[in-house]
């Protein structure tokens, strides 16, 4: 246990740029045993998500290739699941995946997103819409800690980048 605490002090000190980078290694360092959900989601999921115009890939700076402090974010569909992909250097390829179990509009341009990684592990994150730009608001992994508040990462206390649709 003091070693996933450790993961997560160890993101708290990355760049607000590569935070979404970080959720995704801590996501793979933690284990949750939830269960599954229904492949039927998946088909509600990716109505919102084209709804607010998610599906596909999103960066702080679309004109600059993906980096450390450029991750592109990407929405994807696979065999009824939708994923999210995290690209972190300009070969494209995606560096690690979560599935998306469910997104639920909580306010008007307000989205909620539980996501699995491949390890098992579950978070919990608020993203705000406004227009062509997202942004995470509100970040907590399963085991209860929370990375993200009121749009600032607790640890550093910088603000989340506003990423925009790439076209």
């Amino acid at each position: 246990m003091a070693e996933i605490a450790g993961i997560g002090r160890r993101i708290a000190s990355l760049t607000v740029a590569s935070a979404t980078l970080s959720l995704m290694l801590a996501w793979n360092a933690l284990a949750a045993g939830q269960p599954a959900p229904a492949s039927e989601q998946a088909g509600a999921i990716r109505e919102i998500l084209a709804k607010y115009g998610l599906l596909g890939r999103q960066a702080r700076d679309c004109h600059m290739p993906p980096g450390r402090d450029n991750v592109y974010v990407t929405y994807y569909v696979t065999d009824d699941t939708v994923r999210q992909g995290l690209i972190v250097d300009v070969s494209h390829h995606i560096f690690s995946s979560s599935r998306v179990i469910s997104v639920e509009e909580i306010a008007p341009r307000i989205l909620r997103f539980k996501q699995e990684s491949r390890s098992g592990a579950f978070v919990t994150f608020d993203l705000h819409i406004d227009g062509q730009r997202v942004r995470s608001f509100e970040s907590t992994l399963s085991t209860g800690e929370v990375l993200i508040r009121d749009g600032k990462l607790l640890a550093q206390g910088h603000d989340t980048d506003w990423m925009t649709k790439c076209e």
